[in-house]
C-alpha cells in the first residue's frame, strides 16, 4: 500500500523540476554591456594619452583665448589654453593650459613663455605673423633637471636663449636714464650684449641693471673694466681739436651700454658670472671712477671759491693728482672772529693711482 505513495511523489518532484525555469543571460544585453566596455576603455585611453597640464602666471591675458591660444616652440604646437581666470587677490591672471603628451622633457624649473604679439621697436618688427593667426605662447625648454608645473609668461621675450653661452652682470646707477631690457651693450660700437632687467631700487634709490654679454665677447670683462651709459654720440672740445665718437646706430636711437678698461689701468683678470659693477653717467666719469684709493684733505681758502666744483682737477705743476670732492665741504672748523681771516673749506682728494702707486697704503 506504500509503494504507490512513494511513486506519486517522486512524479510531483519531477514535474516540479521540469517547472522551474534555468537563469539565462538574455542576448539583448550583450550590445549594451559591449558598449559600455568600450566607453569605458575610450575614457580610460584619452586619460593615459593626455598631456600634462601647466599653471601660467601673467600680469595680463591680453590676447589669450581659452581654447584658441595656442603653446609653441620652434613654431611647432605643444599645448593649447583652456582655462583663463583672476588670481584670488585680483593681482594677475591665471592661465590652465594642456600641453600634448610626451611633453613632459620641455617643462624644466628654468624653461621660460613669453607672449609672441606684433612689436615694432628698435631692432625692427616682429610678430606680424600674428596679426591673422592670434597671440600665441612660446616656450623656451629649459635644462634644469628638475620639472615644473607652473611658470610665469613674460611679456617681452628673452634677451638671450637657455643655456646660451656669455656671462650675466649687475650694474648699479645712480642715473635716471631711461635704459631698457633689449638695449645694447657695445665694446668700441660693436654689439656684444643686451639688457636682461631695469629695475629702480626704492630703498637704496638706485638703478640695477642686469645684462647679458655674448660668448666669445665675455672674455672682455675683467676686473678692471668700467660701464658706462652710452648716448649714441659723444662731442669731445679739447687742446686736441673737436672729436666726436658715434657709438652703433641702435644706441644713437636708443642710448645703450657700454665698457672698456681705462689706459690707466692694467687689463685686470676675468670675473665670475653675477659681478657687480658701477654704471657711469658717460666715459669721463668712467675714467675718473677709476681711482678708488685716495688720500682726503681739506683745504681752507681763504679767497673765493667761485667756478670751483665737485670733480674739479686737483694740479700738481700742470700734473692731475687728485680731485675736489666737495665745495664747500662743511663749516664745522674753527674760523676766526674776522670776516677777513673767513675760510672756505674745500675737500680734495689725492689719488696715488694717477702717479702709478698701486700700493700706496691710504
Amino acid at each position: 500500500m506504500t509503494e504507490p505513495h512513494h511513486d506519486a511523489k517522486a512524479s510531483d518532484d519531477m514535474q516540479q523540476a521540469r517547472a522551474t525555469p534555468q537563469a539565462r543571460l538574455s542576448p539583448i544585453w550583450i550590445v549594451p554591456i559591449v558598449a559600455i566596455l568600450i566607453g569605458l576603455w575610450l575614457v580610460y585611453d584619452n586619460y593615459r594619452s593626455r598631456g600634462p597640464q601647466i599653471t601660467l602666471i601673467m600680469n595680463d591675458a591680453e590676447g589669450i583665448e581659452p581654447g584658441n591660444t595656442l603653446i609653441k616652440t620652434r613654431n611647432v604646437e605643444v599645448g593649447r589654453v583652456e582655462q583663463v581666470q583672476l588670481a584670488e587677490d585680483l593681482s594677475h591672471a591665471v592661465i590652465t593650459a594642456r600641453m600634448e603628451p610626451d611633453t613632459e622633457a620641455l617643462l624644466r624649473s628654468d624653461s621660460r613663455f613669453w607672449v609672441v604679439k606684433p612689436r615694432i621697436g628698435k631692432e625692427g618688427i616682429s610678430g606680424l605673423g600674428t596679426v591673422l593667426s592670434g597671440v600665441y605662447l612660446q616656450l623656451e625648454a629649459g635644462t634644469a633637471d628638475a620639472q615644473a608645473r607652473e611658470f610665469e609668461v613674460s611679456d617681452q621675450p628673452p634677451v638671450a636663449p637657455a643655456g646660451a653661452a656669455g656671462i650675466r652682470l649687475n650694474l648699479i646707477s645712480q642715473l635716471g636714464n631711461s635704459l631698457r631690457p633689449g638695449d645694447p651693450v657695445t665694446y668700441q660700437g660693436y654689439t656684444v650684449g643686451r639688457v636682461e632687467e631695469a629695475d629702480f631700487d626704492t630703498q637704496d634709490q638706485r638703478m640695477h641693471h642686469r645684462v647679458f654679454i655674448e660668448s666669445p665677447y665675455h672674455e672682455l670683462v675683467t676686473d678692471s673694466t668700467r660701464f658706462w651709459s652710452a648716448s649714441g654720440i659723444d662731442l669731445r672740445l679739447d687742446a686736441d681739436g673737436i672729436r666726436v665718437n658715434v657709438e652703433s646706430l641702435e644706441a644713437l636711437l636708443g642710448g645703450g651700454i657700454t665698457f672698456g678698461v681705462p689706459e690707466e689701468l692694467p687689463r685686470g683678470r676675468s670675473v665670475e658670472p653675477d659681478t657687480t659693477f658701477t654704471l657711469y653717467a658717460d666715459e669721463e666719469s668712467a675714467r675718473q671712477g677709476t681711482f678708488n684709493r685716495y688720500l682726503e684733505y681739506v683745504l681752507l681758502v681763504e679767497d673765493s671759491v667761485r667756478g670751483l666744483s665737485k670733480g674739479a682737477p686737483v694740479e700738481f705743476r700742470g700734473v692731475r693728482i687728485g680731485t675736489v670732492a666737495a665745495v664747500p665741504w662743511n663749516f664745522t672748523a674753527t674760523q676766526p672772529d674776522s670776516r677777513n681771516g673767513f675760510s672756505i673749506p674745500v675737500l680734495i682728494r689725492v689719488e696715488p693711482q694717477r702717479l702709478g702707486i698701486e700700493n700706496q697704503q691710504v
